[in-house]
């Protein structure tokens, strides 16, 4: 999702004019953003990214000339540790930005550290995470509005885990299309589509008495696409929180007569959160 908004970014920039305006302004330090995801029981995959404001050092006609070097940490040196373990990450399939390191032995509930070292602007970020279980969708439920010829309507129905603490989830809800690749391996999802996200929700099981979880969502009718992929993570709390700041920020928040919102982030000397999340998904078919 992350690499799909850059790359909507980038074609932003081609398809509009930019003018620098001359203000004697300093400049915001740039520094490296990170996200991250599990797959399977293969390893994990780390996307890091350069920052860009209106403050930014990088001025507009650098990334118009080459904005693959100005958004994207091309060059970064990445290592990670766990359980006394040290393994170095590799890029990942030729992809500017994305890292890939084989924790096939990592265990559930571990500390994750990352270490990122940028050769080209020297920056060195570092973050901590838990390695979180994998949550499974029991089954999901897909069908018109009655009431409403234009809206459809998805269940998720998912057993919360038996813990002493809170747990958070965030549901990702994508509309499936001739480009949709679904990665599976055990049920874990890599998502590559034409079609951006059409839902995000974030939730936790608290004040909930009951096992089994049920989330609805409605979403407009697509006539010629009568299926749903729901994507489920179990993540911590921290991401949990940096998600919610995110999505009140999407909705208005932070403007000049609304609360300041600051992002929550495990990055020390950067931005993002670094999560060890093991997504699993469910295909929807319109009933």
């Amino acid at each position: 999702m992350k690499l799909t908004r850059f790359l909507i970014l980038i074609f932003l920039f081609y398809q509009c004019e930019l003018i620098e305006v001359p203000l004697e302004v300093e400049p915001a330090e740039e520094k490296m953003s990170l996200s991250s995801l599990l797959i399977g029981d293969e390893g994990i995959l780390v996307s890091v990214s350069k920052s860009f404001s209106a403050l930014s050092g990088t001025s507009l006609a650098q990334i118009q000339e080459n904005p693959i070097d100005a958004l994207f940490v091309s060059r970064g040196t990445i290592q990670f540790k766990s359980n006394g373990n040290t393994i170095l990450g590799e890029k990942f399939e030729d992809v500017p930005g994305f890292y890939f390191a084989d924790f096939s032995a990592y265990t559930l509930g571990d500390s994750l550290e990352i270490s990122v070292y940028d050769s080209v602007s020297t920056q060195q970020i570092k973050a901590r995470t838990k390695i979180m279980s994998s949550v499974a969708i029991d089954s999901v439920q897909f069908r018109s509005v009655k009431e409403n010829i234009l809206l459809d309507t998805l269940k998720v129905y998912l057993t919360d885990p038996v813990t002493t603490q809170i747990n958070y989830f965030v549901v990702h809800i994508y509309r499936s299309s001739s480009f949709l690749n679904i990665l599976n391996n055990n049920d874990s999802l890599l998502v590559q589509s034409d079609s951006l996200v059409q839902i995000e929700s974030i939730f936790s099981d608290i004040g909930i008495d009951s096992t089994i979880l049920i989330r609805s969502y409605t979403i407009e009718k697509n006539p010629s696409n009568d299926t749903l992929i729901a994507v489920l993570s179990h993540i911590e709390e921290g991401y949990f929180r940096f998600l919610d700041a995110r999505k009140r920020n999407e909705n208005g928040g932070g403007g000049i007569f609304n609360e300041p919102i600051n992002f929550p982030s495990n990055v020390e000397n950067g931005y993002g959160y670094f999560s060890a999340h093991n997504p699993a998904y469910k295909i929807a078919i319109r009933e």
